[in-house]
């Protein structure tokens, strides 16, 4: 399951709406779309659980606005699958980790952030 949290993840960092989506059922593709999420620059896995056929992640995606998207998947065919979604709202970080964030991204070779191209 692991792997699979961790591929649609990258693909929803690095944009690719078409892998992102092949992870979901119909219905929780339905819901997805229905949440309106924000493009990410980067993401973190903040929890994987998995008990036989049945699992959930949350993953923390950071763009303009950082939200946390809560997945409950299903081995459905020996292929994990999103079968419910939700975003939840991201804890905020401190005013200063938002400053040094802003300050490392801005010393990277040509200011770009982790994923960012020019």
């Amino acid at each position: 399951m692991r792997q699979a949290v961790e591929t649609q993840a990258r693909a929803r960092a690095a944009g690719d709406d078409v892998a992102f989506s092949s992870f979901f059922t119909p219905q929780a593709l339905t819901r997805a779309h229905s949440l309106r999420l924000a493009k990410p620059r980067s993401f973190e896995v903040l929890s994987i659980v998995a008990s036989g056929a049945t699992g959930s992640s949350d993953v923390l995606y950071r763009g303009r606005k950082a939200h946390v998207l809560a997945q409950r998947w299903q081995l459905i065919d020996g292929v994990w699958t999103v079968v419910d979604v939700d975003r939840v709202k991201a804890p905020r970080m401190s005013f200063w980790r938002r400053l040094r964030a802003l300050f490392d991204r801005d010393r990277r070779p040509g200011g770009e952030a982790d994923g960012e191209a020019a």
